[in-house]
């Protein structure tokens, strides 16, 4: 074997042209924390700054959600960009990325009326005056923590 005794940086990995093959990784390796596994096509080289796309790798990561409570939002109640949360550990979070345009919209759309701004007065940041809301999230998946929004929980 060309690569056999090699040492990092250099390292060896699993690697097979069968998708049962890698779904059976993907499942059988998380309980071992593996956090996902990664695709590309045979004749794509490795480019550490591509971004999704053609020739690009694609990480297809374990993803579990759970629900918090919409405490604020920032921006406007007409454009929010992002989400102050509460988690079911008790932590206060804001998300990130900025919302996607349709998520801005289903924010606005169900908290119209239930907004008041903060008492800071910069009008950047406004607390959920109505009902609970919960929002779905994505908590930290891969090396950064954050905290992602999926959509707005139907009321109850």
């Amino acid at each position: 074997m060309v690569l056999a005794g090699t040492r990092p940086p250099l390292q060896l990995c699993m690697a097979t042209s069968s998708r049962a093959e890698a779904l059976s990784w993907y499942r059988g390796l998380q309980p071992m924390g593996v956090e996902g596994i990664c695709a590309k096509g045979w004749n794509t080289r490795y480019r550490p700054t591509a971004r999704a796309g053609a020739g690009a790798w694609q990480k297809i990561r374990h993803v579990e959600t759970v629900d918090a409570q919409v405490l604020a939002v920032t921006g406007t109640p007409l454009r929010p960009q992002s989400l102050v949360l509460r988690l079911p550990d008790g932590a206060a979070v804001v998300t990130s990325p900025r919302l996607a345009p349709v998520q801005a919209q289903q924010v606005a759309d169900a908290l119209t009326g239930h907004l008041a701004p903060e008492a800071d007065g910069t009008g950047t940041t406004w607390t959920v005056t109505g009902p609970v809301r919960l929002a779905e999230v994505v908590i930290g998946t891969g090396r950064h923590g954050t905290v992602r929004f999926v959509r707005l929980r139907p009321e109850e």
